[in-house]
């Protein structure tokens, strides 16, 4: 819910290759934003949550839109602007530290057990099955007033499902 009132936040944000192929062994390929349905997220395990101020929600947006099809950042390479680089700067946004894992950058799973046990206090520590974890949040409810909203956003909730890589031609 947002400092400034409105509607409950229920979206999700995530960055892969346009097209998986082999072609992301060998250079950048084009990139793309990844909104996650449901039943991929059922399908992953969630590692935290993380509550954020209206400010670093805004700052995530600008992220998001800085990745989007078509700019600059859109761009995907294997070795250095993946979905595990834009998880890092969505997390640098929302105040996480120790987010430098070099070896883990090609390991979603990893690099956030990495994050939340480097951010314990910081984080909601989450750590269940896609499906378990949807079906304890229930259906998002509807704004609440003012007077009662709490005085962040409910933010990222990082998940990992390893998504299909290219083997390499022989």
């Amino acid at each position: 819910m947002p400092d400034a009132g409105g509607a409950p936040v229920d979206a999700n944000f995530g960055f892969t290759a346009k097209s998986v192929s082999p072609a992301l062994l060998m250079g950048p390929v084009a990139g793309k934003l990844d909104i996650a349905r449901p039943t991929y997220i059922a399908g992953s395990d969630a590692q935290f949550s993380v509550v954020m101020t209206d400010a670093q929600y805004t700052a995530v947006l600008q992220l998001v839109d800085a990745w989007s099809e078509g700019k600059p950042d859109s761009v995907y390479r294997l070795g250095d602007h993946n979905c595990v680089h834009f998880v890092k700067e969505a997390a640098r946004l929302v105040g996480l530290s120790a987010l430098d894992q070099p070896k883990l950058m090609k390991k979603p799973r990893s690099y956030l057990k990495a994050v939340l046990a480097d951010n314990a206090g910081r984080v909601t520590p989450v750590e269940m099955h896609g499906k378990a974890y949807l079906a304890s949040l229930g259906p998002v409810a509807p704004a609440i007033a003012a007077a009662q909203a709490p005085s962040t956003v409910p933010g990222i909730v990082a998940t990992t499902a390893t998504p299909p890589l290219p083997v390499a031609a022989r």
